[in-house]
């Protein structure tokens, strides 16, 4: 499922939610599919905002992650110093232990 999809959308805010659907309709009238948006918690009211991303149907995924939290967790867990020179080494760990729902997605993200 994951290896066919051909875009991927981040969204924090409603205007990267506009622009992602008219990006995905154009990619849809040029004959492309299987497309995955993924919002941030930075994103306000993120429930009715999926469930009406989820209702125009032009996304083939639509996941909610934890960005925000999980980047304070790490600047709380590794301290200032460590979080600017070290977050890669433990970055990627904490976002699948905090999202769960990304795990599918994980050969194709990556």
């Amino acid at each position: 499922m994951a290896s066919k999809i051909s875009q991927v959308y981040v969204c924090c805010t409603i205007y990267h939610v506009y622009i992602s659907i008219l990006k995905a309709f154009e990619h849809k009238k040029n004959g492309e599919e299987t497309l995955l948006i993924v919002l941030k918690d930075g994103l306000d009211d993120h429930e009715s905002v999926e469930k009406s991303i989820t209702d125009i149907d032009i996304f083939t995924n639509v996941i909610f992650i934890n960005g925000y939290k999980v980047v304070d967790k790490l600047k709380l867990k590794l301290g200032y110093f460590n979080y600017i020179f070290n977050r890669s080494k433990s970055l990627v760990t904490l976002y699948e232990d905090s999202n769960e729902n990304l795990i599918p997605f994980d050969s194709f993200i990556q």
